[in-house]
């Protein structure tokens, strides 16, 4: 299970580091929308960083490095679109720090803090196996995957001795 959270990790990204400090009972709720958005804004921007972390450690035929560029040109189309809908995750996340600020001037800095992120701890070993996870999202819908991700991410927090900085709010009453 730690290595599926692992894996869950580096796929969101560290999108919430802001608020990692807080205490269990204070941390920011993202509906599942605003989890799926937040994904789909930040996934071009994660693999992207992944697949160049891991080019030295995979095969020139692999998702990561041949297929790469128009996988992140079609998640960025997404991750566009998905914009708007992230805005409210943003504020949630940055709470006190963000207020005031327009979210469109953050939005640059998602992709340029994420990306360094999460390959921060990622070792060659764990390429091969992110490219085979890559490989078999890369034909499904973006809003599939990013729905995935938040579904893994939900798990391993479930799991995981170490708390996300955020939770996705109950819809069950």
């Amino acid at each position: 299970m730690k290595r599926l959270t692992t894996l869950a990790a580096l796929w969101f990204g560290a999108t919430a580091t802001v608020a990692a400090s807080a205490a269990p009972t204070d941390l920011p709720c993202l509906t599942e929308q605003e989890g799926q958005s937040l994904v789909l804004v930040a996934l071009p921007d994660v693999l992207d960083s992944v697949g160049k972390a891991c080019a030295s450690a995979l095969p020139p035929t692999a998702t990561l490095r041949a297929g790469l560029p128009a996988l992140v040109a079609r998640y960025r189309v997404d991750g566009d679109a998905a914009w708007t809908a992230a805005k409210p995750a943003i504020g949630k996340l940055g709470g006190d720090q963000f207020r005031g600020m327009d979210p469109d001037v953050i939005r640059p800095l998602v992709g340029t803090l994420l990306g360094p992120l999460v390959v921060k701890n990622l070792k060659p070993g764990d390429c091969p196996r992110i490219d085979r996870i890559t490989g078999l999202l890369a034909p499904l819908p973006v809003a599939n995957t990013a729905a995935l991700v938040v579904q893994l991410f939900l798990i391993g927090n479930e799991y995981s001795k170490t708390r996300a900085p955020f939770t996705i709010c109950s819809t069950h009453g």
